[in-house]
């Protein structure tokens, strides 16, 4: 099935819903195929199982379903429905700050959390924990990254970075077989992670000045650019985010 239908989300569970040659045209035979599937999401949601649809296959992805399961070819396929859980692919995308951040400097750090719609996502437990690399987007404006595995429903989402506050959107809908979530610009300062970016971000800053990657006194942490110096430009990210605290809301 996942040959013949492009983006199938992988589910434990597939249910082909076909109709006999001679009813295809049948305007009732095609409403009664809808009825069967809606009564088998009420059933799957009843028992929080995931539940996808994919209608409206072209005679390609018909004549591919019946090659790849043997349904006899007076058997047209209407339908397929998924039941889950179902794994979903969430695609993360964020900006990151420093004008001079060369192409390696998009390579960063990231910890992606999924939480329960309404959490205190600075205390609670995530539903998810991932902790990923970023790489340029193709537009080259953003940092991205996927996660897999993530059940459809409505979260609460977290990114932070090595150096950076908080950014959280609330409510995201997660849904099979694939979401894009852009989650805001990171704001880089917080060196000790302590949510705020204040005068003790400055001091472990002023530490390490000015301080290049050959030596062994760098410090990644306060390269917020990425760009192997800890100078002026770092100082500028850090006074623009000056006494900003996490969670960073980001609105949709």
């Amino acid at each position: 099935l996942q040959s013949a239908i492009s983006g199938l989300p992988v589910a434990p569970c597939y249910v082909i819903l076909c109709l006999d040659s001679s009813y295809v045209g049948e305007e009732y035979a095609r409403l009664e195929a809808g009825f069967i599937a809606g009564n088998m999401l009420m059933q799957a949601t009843a028992i929080d199982l995931g539940c996808y649809f994919n209608a409206g296959l072209t005679s390609a992805e018909q004549a591919g379903i019946q090659a790849a399961t043997n349904i006899p070819s007076s058997h047209i396929p209407q339908a397929i429905v998924s039941i889950g859980p179902i794994e979903t692919l969430v695609s993360i995308s964020v900006v990151l700050q420093g004008e001079g951040r060369p192409d390696s400097g998009w390579a960063v750090p990231l910890i992606v959390k999924f939480f329960t719609s309404g959490a205190d996502v600075l205390n609670d437990t995530p539903s998810y924990d991932f902790t990923l690399t970023t790489k340029k987007s193709e537009t080259g404006n953003a940092a991205v990254c996927e996660v897999t595995g993530i059940a459809p429903g409505s979260y609460d989402i977290t990114v932070v970075g090595r150096s950076t506050l908080v950014n959280t959107k609330r409510g995201v809908v997660i849904s099979a077989p694939n979401t894009s979530v852009e989650m805001g610009t990171l704001l880089e300062g917080d060196i000790n992670n302590d949510n705020k970016i204040n005068f003790e971000d400055f001091v472990i800053l002023s530490a390490f000045w000015p301080e290049s990657e050959s030596l062994p006194e760098y410090d990644i942490k306060s390269d917020f650019d990425r760009n192997g110096l800890v100078n002026a430009a770092d100082l500028s990210l850090l006074a623009a985010n000056w006494l900003r605290t996490s969670p960073v809301e980001i609105t949709p």
